[in-house]
């Protein structure tokens, strides 16, 4: 429930925010189409320690999702904080936990990368700890 902004939001304004409203169902989501550019940035308000990211993308039991994470204090200058762009485990209801080492940023962003069934991108919901 944090100010969010998307990649997509000039076709789709306000489409970032299903991915930050705290709710997981398949049915409030954030999608796009691949082109290479796909993102969701989070604005923490303040700078915060991170230990954790947790990502849920759309899940049936068939596909797996690709991206990173990255991680800012100032939105400008970025460091990587998860990088899953070989992932080929498939996603599913639990979403995905990363464990980090804590870190202070003010500003998250998950770059999608890849979905093994289609050209479409769903992030349910992505939260950090």
């Amino acid at each position: 429930n944090k100010p969010t902004t998307a990649s997509n939001e000039h076709i789709r304004p306000n489409v970032g925010q299903a991915a930050t409203n705290g709710r997981v169902t398949l049915w409030e989501q954030w999608g796009d189409h691949n082109n290479g550019n796909n993102w969701i940035q989070v604005d923490l308000e303040e700078i915060i320690t991170v230990k954790q990211l947790k990502i849920y993308t759309f899940w049936d039991n068939y596909r797996y999702y690709q991206y990173t994470v990255e991680g800012s204090v100032d939105g400008k200058n970025w460091t990587t904080l998860v990088d899953f762009s070989k992932n080929t485990k498939l996603a599913t209801i639990y979403g995905e936990a990363h464990d980090i080492e804590p870190v202070d940023v003010r500003y998250l962003k998950l770059n999608m990368l890849y979905n093994s069934a289609n050209p479409g991108l769903h992030v349910v919901e992505f939260s950090a700890d």
